[in-house]
């Protein structure tokens, strides 16, 4: 088990230990709701940085795949070139996505 409350006793002798935890996720849940039993929703600069966050990954992550696998095939193709100028364009552009993250945290703060 990962996580133990030291409340229970969750060392495997009853044979319980996924019904142990879907009562603690079940409590954890029910304890971040609001009294109206909904789920708090994700504040919009949240979601901008989780935006953000997520284009610069892949857009990172799909250019060393492409990087990669011309330098394991040897492509010296025009095509496979062609895609890797496109996501290293792309990643200049994406480069301005943290900046941009941290002036939304910051303009949030304020």
């Amino acid at each position: 088990m990962l996580w133990r409350s030291g409340h229970e006793d969750l060392s495997g002798i009853d044979g319980h230990e996924d019904e142990h935890f879907v009562n603690f996720a079940h409590k954890a849940l029910h304890t971040a709701m609001n009294p109206m039993n909904k789920v708090n929703a994700l504040s919009p600069t949240l979601k901008n940085v989780l935006n953000l966050v997520f284009q610069y990954y892949v857009v990172f992550v799909i250019f060393q795949t492409i990087r990669s696998y011309n330098q394991v095939i040897g492509n010296t193709s025009p095509s496979g070139k062609a895609w890797e100028k496109v996501f290293e364009a792309c990643m200049s552009t994406v480069a301005l996505c943290p900046m941009l993250a941290i002036l939304f945290i910051g303009t949030r703060l304020r």
